[in-house]
């Protein structure tokens, strides 16, 4: 005789199930009912439950030991994959977003990809989904993290060689309560999330933590060796730095990640993150990164070899009304 098993409130709820054709479906995309659903643990059918009352979820018909995480984590990442790769044949693209400092950036995660990995083992780890482009690098990878495992030293890794990671929601993914558009909404981007895309608004504004460095270091090449200048808005994004041909999108976090640097806090209103960096030729470059009441600067300053490194700033630069920009020349030139 089948044992089956009887409803009650405490039964777990799985948010996903097989179709008879062997793809996968989260219970948001299901037809109420016995549908021929399948688990794909124990091969059991599975019911989708969508009343009024409770969470849409899929229920065993037959007693079972298998897991809400364990379902989730056996297909969801094909369905993923699946989904994705629709979009990508079909040339349609999948956007996620993000906040910086306030400042908000969307990109199509799908631009120059050819094709999408499930549980790729990488030069730096394996990872849940790698997009790829056609010429093998990758584009991102996806986190799914639905049993909470997340390896914390791999995805440090890939953040820390700057590769875009896109980690999905997971008790919303687990539960399958969700379409693809909606899931990626409430991705969280971590890593080089530069890489991804530039803001349609400011095409030219720079966002690449190597390329900032590069311009900055690039602006006292040549005699005077010294650079200032204020950090202004352009539209609706603000802490923009002009420096000869670059437009740089220097927010103080952006500076700590591209710069680096110790940070002084000389009075209530003014703070300074100081940065120095060693030059080939024993001369070393000295920069500045001005906050004066949320008034920003920058200076930059090359010291020749034999050069002593100093900066210095009178107290009536903090005593008396001045702006950011007044005390960034005084650095670069003093």
């Amino acid at each position: 005789m089948v044992r089956r098993r009887r409803q009650s409130s405490s039964q777990p709820m799985y948010g996903w199930a097989l179709a008879p054709n062997g793809r996968p479906v989260p219970i948001a995309m299901a037809e109420r009912g016995a549908h021929g659903y399948i688990c794909p643990i124990c091969d059991g059918p599975m019911i989708a439950k969508k009343g009024n009352i409770n969470q849409h979820h899929y229920a065993h018909e037959n007693i079972s030991n298998c897991t809400p995480e364990e379902v989730a984590h056996a297909i969801a990442g094909k369905w993923l994959v699946l989904s994705l790769g629709t979009l990508m044949v079909l040339r349609e693209p999948a956007y996620v977003s993000w906040t910086v400092n306030s400042d908000t950036f969307s990109a199509n995660i799908l631009l120059d990809v050819t094709s999408i990995v499930e549980n790729m083992q990488t030069d730096l780890g394996r990872a849940d989904i790698t997009l790829l482009r056609r010429d093998g690098s990758i584009r991102c990878i996806i986190v799914l993290d639905i049993e909470r495992t997340m390896d914390t030293h791999t995805l440090a890794r890939f953040t820390g060689y700057g590769i875009p990671v896109v980690i999905l929601p997971a008790d919303a993914f687990r539960s399958g309560n969700i379409n693809l558009g909606s899931l990626l909404d409430m991705a969280e981007v971590q890593g080089g999330w530069w890489l991804l895309g530039q803001p349609e608004d400011l095409p030219d504004l720079e966002l690449n933590p190597d390329v900032i460095r590069q311009a900055l270091g690039e602006a006292v090449t040549y005699p005077p060796y010294r650079f200032w200048g204020p950090l202004t808005k352009m539209g609706m994004r603000e802490n923009i730095l002009r420096v000869n041909n670059y437009l740089l999108w220097l927010p103080e976090n952006m500076w700590q990640l591209a710069v680096g640097g110790a940070h002084h806090k000389l009075s209530d209103d003014l703070d300074i993150v100081i940065q120095e960096w060693s030059q080939p030729d024993g001369g070393a470059i000295a920069l500045y990164y001005v906050d004066l009441k949320g008034n920003k600067a920058v200076a930059v300053r090359r010291f020749l070899p034999g050069e002593h490194v100093h900066a210095s700033l009178s107290a009536g630069f903090w005593t008396r009304r001045t702006k950011a920009e007044e005390i960034a020349y005084h650095l670069a030139m003093d």
